[in-house]
């Protein structure tokens, strides 16, 4: 059926045409090689014939730029599911149509994978129906089936499902369809019913249009709301919809809005997200105690149950068809990790690593002696895992086949090598626990093909490890019953002691916030199994606390910090156009799109190390726009307690150890010394919010910023290194609008 619809503008659509998105979006939108799909006539695309039956991504078309004129049907057929992307935009002035399917033995209109509704006898076909709508981790397909009586040969389900994902814009004004059909069967019917509607999602990093005239629909064919499978936009701006949407979609986000805390209750069986600032958002129950943790790029919180062999999912709307999915795995699984290509990996201490993929269908076991435990994704697909039978380190391609294995038995003869995360530059870091009572643990780093770089003794029973972006390696030592740990351990990329920081009993887990900050899960013990959820300043100040249900606990990557940065660090897991490793290192916020990279560009970077082993790495945030005088400069991994002041010039220089300084001045003259605002460095960190109207710049020191004008800042502070000297930050450009 054609519908009357107006055409996208001519700009519009010349800026859809030419907005192909950078690789760091290719994850989201395709790679483009499928090239444009510009139809003049009608056309079918066929599901079955691009990905395969029962293929785990359905039918996809990896578009750079995908358009269907006005007057132009396309219509999705074969078995599948269709998951259309598109490195550019997506624009469909005329009708994209997902075919119904019809009775059984028929070949029209698919199978129950995809568009058109199930064909099979049954009651299998409940069963795989009902399987296969429920299987997809972004949206299930909608579709309750028909009833027949006696000895009527078919089931039949809904109409089909259809993904559109741009990195670009999705614009619609013309029609979506997936709809269900009229179902009749001649052989001893004696009940009519009518199929349900398919399910339609679009998502976008840009924005989602349906023009006045647009319909998109999945209600049956004869208009039974009823029976309509959902529709759901995603996108980092709120869509604008002024068409015909049957039934009301719902709305959320383009990407999984990382950065929030979960955890795990073992005695209270239950699951808690928290803030931030661990602020409480969200409980829901376990089937049976927790342990590991992994955060998915789409939004699911995935924990592992050792004892009930399986793993289940959490949504972070209660409502989300994922909500307690759950799926059964060999015995023992303890790590969780999950990959660029949604794939999710399991360590399970009975002897292999499982690989499911994202309908959590099982599609590779691999056999490991030694009781698996940490897993860790490298930012080239492989997989690492700990061994604590065998104190070994084993790397798994892709495909889950066996890569290498390398042996800890040099780092400690007995080690039982537990957590495992890798730093910004693609070093493994592993923590070995030593059985022997109060005997000190070792924290091992590899380099990225196995070799042993370093040998680093710390605290008892270490439990954890996590990396930050900023060459800081933070260990949590749990300790033992007799011996029980209250302490966090920070190194330098390098080795170096950066400090340890008292916390409270049993530190069993530890992550990175968006950031930067340092999350840290206190399970508490036998004897008083009472814990808390803690944040840390990137200097290890206490920042915020909260109480957890007793004997909590989140092995694993449970703030996606460690995925963003080391798996998808191109990748842009809140939608507002910057990089996560970008934001990371400039000190925004990955996971909150109102806290970009920042203004300004670092450059001399990176800074000469301080005492506390580290760079101090400059960062701003707010505005450069000069009349908004709002422009905040923030500067990390200082040595605590050290007096500092900005400063700043129109020009750049490059001055090494002036004065005696171990750093170098990265400014020209003239300078302008902020010096009326002497800062203590608290938490590793200052900040300050300096005046543009009023810039001590001679001769009238009140000079007022304007657009045009660059400036480039830099931090001076004193040191002990080991006698009293000083040092300076990298340096920040920042050109005022």
């Amino acid at each position: 059926m054609k519908i009357l619809r107006t055409f996208l503008p001519a700009a519009l659509f010349l800026a859809a045409q030419f907005s192909l998105m950078p690789d760091a979006r290719a994850q989201f939108g395709g790679t483009g090689s499928d090239g444009v799909f510009w139809p003049t006539a009608d056309t079918t695309l066929d599901t079955a014939a691009q990905g395969g039956v029962w293929d785990s991504q359905g039918g996809v078309w990896n578009f750079s730029y995908f358009y269907v004129p006005a007057g132009v049907t396309v219509t999705l057929t074969g078995q599948n599911a269709a998951r259309i992307r598109s490195s550019g935009d997506i624009a469909i002035e005329g009708d994209l149509i997902v075919t119904p399917g019809t009775c059984a033995g028929e070949p029209a209109g698919g199978g129950y994978e995809g568009p058109g509704f199930a064909t099979c006898q049954a009651p299998a076909c409940v069963a795989r129906a009902t399987y296969q709508y429920n299987a997809d981790l972004l949206l299930p397909v909608g579709g309750s089936r028909a009833r027949s009586a006696q000895n009527c040969a078919a089931t039949a389900a809904g109409g089909g499902f259809v993904k559109l994902e741009a990195a670009g814009n999705v614009v619609v004004a013309g029609t979506i369809e997936a709809v269900g059909d009229y179902i009749s069967c001649a052989q001893n019917w004696t009940q009519r019913s009518y199929g349900s509607g398919g399910a339609v999602l679009l998502r976008s990093l840009q924005q989602i249009v349906v023009g006045s005239f647009a319909t998109i629909r999945t209600d049956s064919y004869d208009g039974n709301a009823s029976q309509a499978g959902p529709i759901r936009f995603e996108s980092p701006l709120v869509p604008v919809v002024h068409g015909s949407v049957i039934p009301a979609y719902t709305t959320g986000t383009a990407h999984a809005v990382l950065g929030h805390f979960w955890t795990m209750s073992r005695v209270d069986k239950q699951i808690t997200e928290s803030e931030a600032d661990t602020t409480l958002l969200n409980q829901a129950a376990m089937p049976d105690s927790g342990f590991g943790l992994c955060l998915s790029r789409h939004g699911a919180a995935w924990a592992t149950m050792p004892t009930a062999n399986r793993i289940m999912a959490f949504a972070r709307d209660a409502v989300d068809p994922l909500m307690g999915k759950t799926i059964t795995t060999a015995p023992g699984p303890r790590g969780i990790a999950s990959d660029n290509n949604d794939y999710l990996w399991v360590a399970c201490d009975s002897g292999s690593v499982q690989r499911f993929d994202s309908w959590g269908v099982l599609r590779d076991t691999t056999a490991l002696a030694g009781s698996p435990h940490g897993i860790a994704v490298a930012g080239d697909g492989r997989v690492w895992v700990t061994t604590r039978a065998a104190n070994t380190v084993v790397v798994l391609a892709p495909d889950a086949t066996v890569l290498a294995e390398h042996d800890l038995s040099s780092v400690a003869p007995n080690g039982l090598p537990t957590g495992i995360a890798m730093d910004v530059d693609g070093n493994v870091w592993v923590t070995i626990q030593v059985p022997s009572p109060g005997s000190p643990g070792h924290v091992a780093k590899l380099a990225p093909d196995g070799t042993l770089l370093g040998n680093f003794p710390v605290g008892h029973h270490p439990s954890a490890v996590a990396c930050d972006a900023h060459g800081r390696v933070w260990i949590a030592i749990e300790g033992d019953i007799a011996t029980p740990g209250s302490t966090v351990t920070a190194l330098t990329t390098a080795g170096v002691l950066i400090g340890d920081f008292s916390v409270d009993t049993f530190p069993s887990s530890l992550g990175i916030d968006g950031t930067g900050n340092v999350v840290v899960v206190c399970s508490g013990g036998q004897i008083d199994p009472t814990s808390s959820l803690l944040v840390l300043s990137s200097g290890g100040a206490p920042l915020h606390s909260a109480p957890l249900g007793d004997l909590s606990v989140s092995f694993g990557d449970f703030t996606g910090y460690q995925f963003a940065m080391t798996v998808d660090p191109l990748g842009d897991a809140d939608g507002d156009g910057f990089g996560n490793l970008e934001e990371m290192q400039d000190l925004g916020n990955p996971f909150d799109p109102n806290i970009g990279s920042g203004p300004g560009s670092t450059y001399c970077t990176p800074a000469v190390p301080n005492s506390s082993g580290l760079p101090a790495s400059i960062g701003g945030t707010g505005s450069d726009v000069a009349l908004d005088n709002n422009l905040t400069l923030t500067v990390s991994g200082l040595p605590e307690g050290q007096f500092s002041f900005f400063i700043a010039s129109q020009s750049q220089g490059y001055t090494p150890n002036p004065g005696g300084s171990q750093g170098v001045l990265c400014l020209g003259a003239p300078m302008v010394r902020f010096n009326a605002s002497v800062l203590v460095v608290s938490g590793g960190q200052v900040s300050l919010t300096p005046d543009l109207s009023q810039v001590p710049l001679p001769p009238t020191f009140a000079h007022t910023v304007v657009a045009g004008e660059s400036w480039n800042f830099q931090l001076w502070f004193r040191d002990n290194n080991p006698g009293l000297t000083s040092n300076f930050s990298d340096g920040l450009m920042v050109t005022f609008q």
